[in-house]
């Protein structure tokens, strides 16, 4: 039913705009007090460095963020070795956010985020520790102004998460910044990641190379479902009972709509949420393309987290599935136009220790993509890398399946606003191959398992 309600031509969400009237009061300077008061003068110079003003009007701003750097160790079954890398879950940042009221009810404010890498974690591969220089390059993250009451919600105009984007992260607990729903930023999304290599020892990083990125869906972290982060305008309600939605629309070709909630239920504590979203040029999705740049592609995303607060004990599952409309035209056949993926962790997150809350968890995550399309150019994926040289059975990919199993542990250091983190995934693909890119008379390339193993620290600020 879900696969049948995305196929049709459902327009994107449009949500109300609001105008807001608003007047602004100036303010009255203080006495700065008389030359006895050396010290307290010299804290308030202290805090008015750290205050920026315009006019008689002070904008509060605010500096923080945090760096998440770890090691890697990695095994595809015939090589291993260690890297030091970017936690690319939740790569390191910092952020600038300006706030001011207008009236008692009435605020405007805006946010400036600086993403930082050392060594990004889902763009290397067996033969180069390092990822490309692009790839550790600072990114901006989120660059927007926005105008909020409390009547009435929020606008926000800029780089900006859109409304869908996390909806499948839902989460209460630490493990957010290092274990979650989404293989691509361990091993590779968007063609990226580690070369994929046979079972007979054969790597596939010659002509034709294929990545780990290069089988999943062609999704931010290579999660069906996820939303984006974009140039756009975004619209959010306020809370009521629990829930919040959100819609946002980007000139850069997507537009989405999305339901959270919080709340608690006696002793349980609940996130959950929902989102669609449909993207039509490239810029935004890593789609088929048919003419230039265009795409067609639309996502559905859930999941949510149930936390049994005085034991620590909790579940979290996430649901996301993408269907993409112009496949079959691209490749001139019924191909399978649609990739799914469904994650569940389980484990305690509880205070046995005087630093800090520990967490220990399972975690499992299936991904079923559908016929290959290269991410880069959105064209026919060419998987003859696969199969005997020059053979054109082989040159399709007609979908795979990705099983991931991961155990791992987290511990809090609250005086230090620290989390280290244990965490290790196994990953086992099945790739079909055909001449079409059908299903039907597929042939099944085995893959060798790959083991990863990430320790770490996330420290804020």
């Amino acid at each position: 039913m879900l696969r049948d309600w995305l196929q049709d031509d459902i327009g994107p969400a449009v949500v109300l705009g609001a105008t807001l009237l608003l007047a602004a009061a100036g303010s009255a300077h203080a006495d700065p007090g008389d030359d006895c008061c050396a010290d307290l003068e010299a804290r308030v110079e202290e805090l008015e460095a750290t205050t920026a003003r315009k006019g008689n009007r002070t904008v509060r701003l605010e500096l923080s963020g945090y760096l998440n750097e770890a090691v890697m160790y990695w095994n595809d079954g015939f090589e291993d070795n260690v890297y030091l890398v970017s936690n690319e879950t939740e790569h390191s940042r910092f952020r600038f956010v300006l706030s001011a009221k207008i009236t008692p009810k009435a605020s405007v404010g805006g946010m400036l985020e600086i993403g930082v890498r050392s060594n990004r974690e889902d763009r290397l591969d067996q033969n180069d520790p390092l990822s490309p220089a692009s790839g550790r390059l600072p990114d901006t993250r989120k660059t927007n102004w926005w105008l909020e009451h409390e009547d009435l919600g929020r606008m926000t105009v800029g780089r900006v998460d859109m409304a869908t984007h996390h909806i499948v992260h839902m989460m209460l607990t630490e493990t957010w910044y290092f274990a979650r729903y989404g293989i691509g930023s361990w091993i590779g999304s968007n063609g990226g990641g580690f070369f994929l290599r046979k079972t007979d020892g054969t790597l596939t990083d010659g002509p034709n190379a294929l990545r780990w990125g290069d089988i999943d869906a062609h999704a931010p972290a290579a999660a069906p479902g996820e939303g984006e982060r974009a140039d756009a305008i975004k619209l959010e309600t306020t809370e009521f009972a629990g829930f919040k939605a959100a819609t946002s629309y980007s000139g850069r070709g997507g537009a989405d709509v999305a339901l959270r909630y919080t709340g608690d239920i006696g002793d349980v504590k609940l996130a959950a949420g929902i989102g669609y979203g449909q993207y039509w040029l490239q810029k935004l999705r890593h789609c088929a393309v048919i003419d230039p740049g265009d795409v067609n592609c639309r996502t559905l995303g859930l999941s949510g987290t149930l936390m049994h607060v005085p034991t620590g004990l909790y579940v979290y599952g996430a649901f996301g599935l993408q269907r993409d409309l112009n496949v079959r035209a691209l490749f001139q056949a019924p191909v399978a136009n649609t990739s799914h993926a469904y994650y569940l962790q389980g484990g305690v997150e509880h205070k046995f220790v005087d630093a800090g809350k520990t967490t220990i968890f399972a975690e499992f995550e299936h991904d079923d993509v559908g016929a290959g399309v290269g991410s880069g150019t959105g064209g026919i994926l060419d998987t003859s890398a696969l199969g005997p040289p020059g053979d054109p059975n082989y040159a399709r990919m007609a979908g795979s399946e990705i099983n991931t199993v991961g155990l791992g542990v987290g511990q809090a250091v609250d005086d230090a606003a620290l989390e280290l983190y244990l965490s290790g995934r196994l990953f086992k693909a099945d790739v079909l191959t055909s001449a079409t890119g059908l299903k039907a008379g597929a042939i099944e390339t085995p893959i060798e398992d790959f083991l990863i193993i990430v320790g770490g620290a996330k420290i804020a600020f």
